[in-house]
């Protein structure tokens, strides 16, 4: 389960780019956005078969299986104003 959960949720951070907030949010505030992090690092695992539970719920929720979460794309940062990147890009567009 703690394997499974530690995947769950960074997957859910990463690719469908729910914060920690977001993530204790869905899951109607049953467990603290720090227990999502440490949930993350794998410094824990959920202690309730409940809440790991809630957590497969809410993939489901988002019509994703477990396996299958989207990949959003990432946009590419734009550089700080002034830099030298920043003059490259504006010569490249």
């Amino acid at each position: 389960m703690s394997d499974d959960a530690r995947s769950l949720v960074i997957r859910l951070l990463a690719e469908a780019r729910l914060s920690p907030i977001e993530i204790s949010e869905a899951l109607g505030g049953r467990v603290s956005s720090r227990s999502i992090y440490r949930w993350a690092k794998g410094e824990s695992s959920p202690q309730n078969t409940s809440d790991y539970e809630a957590l497969k719920a809410l993939v489901a929720d988002l019509g994703w299986a477990d396996t299958e979460l989207p990949k959003k794309p990432r946009k590419k940062p734009s550089a700080p104003e002034g830099t030298t990147a920043a003059v490259e890009e504006k010569k490249e567009a």
